[in-house]
């Protein structure tokens, strides 16, 4: 019998097909100590060239330290100016 994927793996691949369709660069952060986001969502953007991954190391889910806030504001700045 073949298996069927569990939800969270055929999740994963529907994701992975979207990501893959990508043509515009993107920036992606994540909180090291995110309490929702798993640090394997970081690693699998990480593998993905078109992605530049940020990881904030003092910042949360809901909050952002003032010197995570400033990398995030820097980022910005480069993109828009």
């Amino acid at each position: 019998n073949e298996m069927l994927p569990s939800e969270a793996q055929f999740d994963l691949i529907e994701t992975d097909k979207q990501l893959s369709r990508l043509i515009v660069p993107a920036i992606a952060f994540q909180s090291e100590k995110d309490e929702y986001v798993s640090p394997k969502s970081y690693d699998m953007l990480k593998e993905y060239p078109i992605f530049e991954t940020i990881l904030l190391k003092n910042s949360y889910h809901n909050y952002y330290s003032e010197e995570d806030f400033l990398i995030i504001k820097e980022k910005f700045k480069e993109i828009i100016l």
